[in-house]
């Protein structure tokens, strides 16, 4: 006796990937265009995580701080230095 082959099972119980990319900027639109034409691919975006803020701008962030550090820079550039010896450590 003849066994019949198993019936196809719909796409949305095949096993599935998940893939991360990373794209530029100016090639985000034609990428996603294109992984959205295909019927096969679920497509969703995520927003990329904010990068760590070094210290400059962090400072630079708040507008008081930022008119301080850019009045040391203004003064550092004039010569106006002031020199310290650092603290000995504890």
């Amino acid at each position: 006796m003849q066994r019949l082959p198993e019936p196809r099972r719909p796409f949305l119980f095949y096993d599935t990937m998940t893939l991360t990319i990373e794209i530029p900027d100016h090639k985000q639109a034609f990428v996603t265009e294109l992984l959205q034409s295909l019927s096969y691919v679920r497509f969703t975006t995520k927003t990329a995580k904010a990068r760590k803020q070094d210290t400059t701008d962090y400072l630079l962030s708040d507008p008081t701080n930022a008119r301080e550090l850019r009045e040391s820079i203004a003064q550092a550039r004039r010569g106006e230095i002031v020199r310290h010896d650092l603290l000995p450590a504890e």
